[in-house]
């Protein structure tokens, strides 16, 4: 009975090392892709800005080539390209956890179960009148 007793104790603290490190990778791939949503939101928030400043530069009828002269475009071409080049490691910090992550082998073999719900019949294009209920 003890030896039974040996085998699901280290079954059980195998079965939850397993658990433990599942869900770090999880995580952790779950973080990095939101450090990876950050950054997207950043940058959009960076062009956005860079229009305005493009558009008013525009409405004020400067020529375009002094566009690219203009301080504060530089600066937010500067702060774009650094956000870029972070969101690209970020990319690969995110893609490599995800190869990093084992699942099991049921998973992989496992056929999904999810069946698609059956069509719904379409009513024709000339309806039924309906009954109206007499007034009292």
């Amino acid at each position: 009975m003890s030896d039974l007793w040996k085998e699901v104790t280290s079954w059980l603290a195998e079965a939850t090392r397993s658990a433990i490190k599942e869900t770090e990778d999880l995580a952790l791939r779950g973080k990095h892709r939101f450090d990876v949503l950050g950054m997207n939101t950043v940058l959009g928030e960076k062009f956005t800005v860079l229009g305005g400043i493009i558009y008013a530069m525009l409405v004020k009828k400067e020529a375009p080539s002094n566009i690219f002269k203009d301080p504060r475009v530089k600066k937010i071409l500067g702060e774009i390209r650094e956000i870029e080049t972070s969101l690209k490691e970020a990319k690969k910090k995110a893609s490599i956890n995800k190869t990093e992550t084992k699942t099991s082998v049921k998973s992989k073999n496992k056929k999904s179960t999810l069946r698609k719900a059956p069509k719904k019949k379409q009513r024709s294009a000339v309806s039924r009148p309906r009954k109206l209920k007499k007034a009292t």
